[in-house]
This record gives C-alpha cells, sequence and structure tokens, in this order.
C-alpha cells in the first residue's frame, strides 16, 4: 500500500519553511492505540518490506544500502523498529520513503539516481527529510524514482529520469544517462488525486477522474500512444472513472468506477509461464486498458512485475501471475494465469518483486514467497507458499 492522510494544518507549516532538508528525525514516539500489531500500512520492495503498525514503522530483509532505515547494513529477518512516528510507507528496489504524521517525507537507502530526493547520490541509512512546499498526502517508489502528492493536489517526483519519468517534457539525455535525474523534488504538470510509479514510467489520476501517464512505452504502458518514450503526461483513454491506478515494471493497471482490474501493457512472463499479471488469459500484450472480468467489486489492487493481488469488498483476497517462489500464498508454487481465491478475511494487500503480504481484518501481517534475504519478516530465511503470520515486537 502506499497511501497517506493530511491534517488540515499541516500544509502551513511546511510553507513556513520549518523542514530542512538533511534533518534527520528523531527517536519513535509512543503508538496511538497500544496495539503493535495494527498494521495500517505495507510495502514491499525487491528484497525487503515495511510496515506501519500504530504510528511506529517496522522494516526488515535485505539491508545492503540501509534500505531498512537503522543506521547499519546489517539484513533483518524479523521486524525491527524505525525512528519516527509515521502513517505511511513506500518501498523502492532498494530504498525505502515514509510518511510522518506532519506530512513530512524522508527517505533512506539506496541513491545513485536520486531517488531520495536530497540533492546528492549519497546513500543514507537513517531517515532524511526531503524538502517539499506543503506537506505530503502519499508517497510512492518501486524502482529508482519516488513520487510525492500533496495537500495542494500538486504531484512532485525525484530520481531516475533517462526515460522520462519526471514527466518534465526536457530533452531526451541518452539511454541509461544519469544527466537528467532530479536528485530534488521537481512539479509534475496537472494536479492530482493519486499517483503511482513503475520501474520505467509514472501514471497518477487528476482531480477530474482522467488518468495520465509518462515515461516509458516501449510496451504500451502509457496506453494507446505513440512512441517508446513520452517525457510528458499523456492521457490514458478517455474515461474519467478512474478510481485508482498501479505501475509495474513493463505494464500499468487500475480500478474504474465499475470496480473491476483493467490492464495494459506487457504481460510479462505469460508465454513461459513465468508471469501473467493481467490475470487475463492468453493475453500477451494490451495497448489499451483491458477488463479483468474477475473478480469484481474490488476495493483494492496491487501490481509488481509477474504477479498481482487484489481484495474485494467482502475481505476476500486474489492473486494470479507468477508462483515459482510461492508468493500467490496458495500452498504451492504452480502457475496462474487467472486469479484464484487464497481466502477470506483480509482487508489489504502489497506485493513485491517475488513476493506478497496481506493484512487480514483482524490485524496483523501475514506474508509469502521468496525469503532469501529475510523479506518476509519470519525470522528465518525460508519461503513459504501459504500466508505466515510476522511477529512484530512489543
Amino acid at each position: 500500500m502506499r497511501r497517506g492522510s493530511l491534517v488540515a494544518v499541516l500544509g502551513a507549516v511546511m510553507a513556513a519553511g520549518c523542514v530542512e532538508r538533511v534533518e534527520v528525525l528523531g527517536p519513535p514516539e509512543p503508538p496511538d492505540d497500544g496495539n503493535a500489531t495494527s498494521v495500517t500500512d505495507v510495502a514491499l520492495g525487491a528484497a525487503h518490506g515495511c510496515a506501519v503498525t500504530a504510528t511506529r514503522l517496522f522494516c526488515w530483509g535485505n539491508n545492503e544500502s540501509g534500505e531498512l532505515g537503522l543506521g547499519d547494513q546489517t539484513v533483518r529477518t524479523s521486524p525491527a523498529l524505525v525512528a519516527g512516528a509515521w502513517r505511511a510507507v513506500a518501498a523502492g528496489e532498494h530504498h525505502t520513503c515514509a510518511l510522518d504524521d506532519l506530512g513530512r517525507v524522508a527517505c533512506f537507502g539506496a541513491n545513485e539516481r536520486g531517488q531520495l530526493g536530497l540533492g546528492d547520490r549519497d546513500a543514507r541509512s537513517v531517515p532524511a527529510v526531503v524538502t517539499l512546499p506543503h506537506a505530503a498526502t502519499a508517497i510512492t517508489t518501486d524502482f529508482s524514482h519516488t513520487c510525492a502528492l500533496l495537500s495542494d493536489a500538486t504531484l512532485h517526483c525525484w530520481g531516475k529520469n533517462d526515460e522520462g519519468e519526471m514527466g518534465q517534457d526536457d530533452p531526451f539525455p541518452g539511454n541509461e544517462s544519469t544527466d537528467a535525474d532530479a536528485l530534488t523534488p521537481v512539479q509534475v504538470p496537472g494536479s492530482y488525486r493519486a499517483v503511482e510509479v513503475g520501474q520505467g514510467h509514472t501514471c497518477a489520476i487528476r482531480l477530474d477522474g482522467t488518468l495520465w501517464c509518462w515515461g516509458r512505452n516501449t510496451e504500451n504502458e502509457l496506453g494507446d500512444n505513440d512512441g517508446i518514450q513520452i517525457r510528458t503526461p499523456v492521457q490514458v483513454g478517455a474515461d474519467s472513472d478512474w478510481l485508482a491506478v498501479e505501475a509495474g515494471q513493463s505494464h500499468s493497471g487500475g480500478l474504474r468506477a465499475d470496480r473491476f482490474a483493467h490492464f495494459w501493457g506487457e504481460n510479462v512472463g505469460r508465454d513461459s509461464s513465468e508471469g501473467a499479471p493481467f490475470g487475463i488469459p492468453g493475453v500477451d500484450n494490451l495497448t489499451t486498458p483491458s477488463r479483468l472480468d474477475a473478480p469484481g467489486d474490488l476495493a483494492s489492487l496491487r501490481s509488481d512485475t509477474f504477479h498481482s493481488c487484489a481484495v474485494d469488498r467482502s475481505s476476500n483476497l486474489f492473486c494470479w501471475g507468477r508462483n515459482i517462489e510461492g508468493q500467490l500464498g496458495v500452498g504451492d508454487t504452480e502457475f496462474r494465469e487467472t486469479p484464484e481465491l487464497v481466502g477470506a478475511g483480509y482487508r489489504a494487500v502489497a506485493v513485491g518483486r517475488f513476493t506478497a503480504c496481506a493484512v487480514p481484518s483482524t490485524g496483523g501481517l501475514a506474508c509469502a514467497g521468496e525469503n532469501d534475504d529475510g523479506q518476509l519478516g519470519l525470522g528465518d530465511t525460508v519461503e513459504r507458499s501459504v500466508f505466515t503470520p510476522v511477529a512484530f515486537p512489543p
């Protein structure tokens, strides 16, 4: 999950210049309700995960770049507490960004493309605040760029930009060039209410419900738009009823008012039975948003490179796609080209590269999939093919 809420007075506090770019957040504050297993947000990176429980942030898994925010590079196989009071978190390939109670965004981990937004390319192993003109209401990151939605409906992004991920209508700098990277946040044209980032592209929903994407388009990640790369926002289709958006490595997706999932781009790995994030049988590529006919009445949709999961408004969890590592949580490692019911009684789900974590309606967190670096947070490095409860420190 990558979302946030807003306390009304925070925009003025941020605008007054109360935050410095190099600020490091202080010691953790006590939880609001004392319930350490009340998970309100969860995000999964390539080989690490993080969750917010009652304003406390816990991270676990790979830590080679400091992406756990603990001041070191030591792998953790169980959740470890990150300093600060938080309400949302987003995990990139090797970095993490979190949103605190004051609407500030703080990032840590790898920074070779400026994905921390701190004005340089130096990695950080503790949370450092990103300078933004107003309080943030939501954050998102996936690979090597990051975006924040602010209280005034403006969108600011930073990090990797060789494929136009920043939406600045700037010149193409050359293949894999770092010259165009945004080391500090830049504003994307338009006013928005939702945003998600993929590997080389970004998609966002404007206030009028229309969907806009920009960046890499080699697999029609930006819909039926010409060009393998578009460095400014372009509208995807003509519909104005988008509720949520997702962005993977080579595809995009989202929920419309019909509450069905819609996908377009490349259905990565379907032909080799090692992927299929669309859940639409027999489809390799789609140039326009196409509906997944079941399940319906969805409350949320999450998708990564090879697999996807969704929760409907009756609290049923569905997953599909790659399952070699057991990430679908269905008790085996067999490929699923179409959605399969995992179980009932869930209120949220997050997906990583080869993992998935679900939030039961009763609270807590359960994870499945690859676990070589302890990215399931279960205290070991053993893969799981069923969703297994994560234990948080009291």
